[in-house]
């Protein structure tokens, strides 16, 4: 079976609640088919750029600033901001095809979790009045991006909700 980019293009949100437009089993390979695709292609551009940044480090620092203490401080954190430019990468797909699927509940759900986690994270960093440090921001917004795709991701395995029809796939 070919699956081209029109067919995702106007399948998706829709048609996924559509029944007569595909057969179930179609329908399943299309839904799958999108998942992996958008995981993929965001979180392999997200990487590429993440790593294409780091090996050029030295000259993007340069040219940020004139000063030592600065690039220094941005040197320290450069390691944590590029991972959390990563997960965003994963974490945009996995986003986009669920609020795609107009599953509405799960993502106002695995929002406020992400929140809590990385809020959660910042006020146990902040603990006895310690100042946070730029690497415990970019921590926390690192668990932030990463909870939502780990949320994301159970709830594509759970096959329930508008994500049932991923249970065709599996006759």
């Amino acid at each position: 079976m070919s699956l081209n980019a029109p067919k995702l293009t106007f399948f998706f949100s829709r048609e996924l609640a559509d029944e007569t437009s595909h057969s179930p089993s179609v329908r399943a390979a299309l839904v799958k088919h999108l998942i992996n695709g958008s995981i993929l292609v965001g979180g392999g551009i997200a990487a590429v750029l993440s790593i294409t940044t780091f090996l050029q480090r030295d000259s993007i620092l340069m040219g940020l600033t004139t000063n030592a203490d600065v690039r220094s401080a941005a040197a320290a954190i450069f390691p944590m901001v590029l991972a959390t430019q990563t997960a965003k990468g994963l974490c945009y797909p996995v986003n986009g095809v669920i609020m795609g699927g107009l599953d509405w509940k799960y993502t106002m759900i695995a929002m406020w979790f992400a929140n809590f986690a990385c809020v959660g994270l910042i006020k146990f960093f902040a603990t006895g009045g310690a100042l946070v440090t730029l690497n415990q921001v970019w921590t926390a917004l690192f668990v932030f991006m990463v909870s939502q795709i780990v949320t994301g991701v159970l709830r594509f395995r759970s096959k329930t909700g508008v994500w049932k029809i991923l249970k065709e796939e599996d006759i």
